[in-house]
């Protein structure tokens, strides 16, 4: 499980994301976080879920150009990913991710 752990930590720091070119991450960089951690979640435990999030949340909260509402969102939805990954929830599209999460604050 911890080696599990460690390569979803590689995989969300690569798919850590991609900031537009004013700077700001947008809907689709965050909800990639939400669906490399709902594919992580399919492999693991909540407990596992637990590790992933809190080995994540530094590198998600530090991430250049990330700041304020954007990185605690990556950091949220990493959680909920996996954690609908691990009950087994269907993930959500991007339409549906869009409707609940993104609203008018990211682009």
């Amino acid at each position: 499980m911890r080696q599990l752990s460690m390569i979803l930590i590689i995989l969300v720091a690569l798919a850590a994301p991609a900031l537009a070119a004013d700077g700001q991450a947008t809907c689709a960089d965050v909800y990639q976080i939400y669906q490399v951690c709902y594919d992580g979640g399919k492999a693991m435990d909540a407990q596992g879920c637990d590790y992933l999030v809190q080995a994540l949340g530094p590198k998600l909260l530090g991430e250049e150009g990330l700041t304020g509402f954007s990185a605690a969102l990556s950091v949220g939805l990493c959680k909920r990913g996996c954690a609908d990954g691990v009950t087994k929830k269907k993930a959500l599209d991007m339409g549906a991710f869009r409707k609940e999460f993104c609203g008018s604050g990211l682009k």
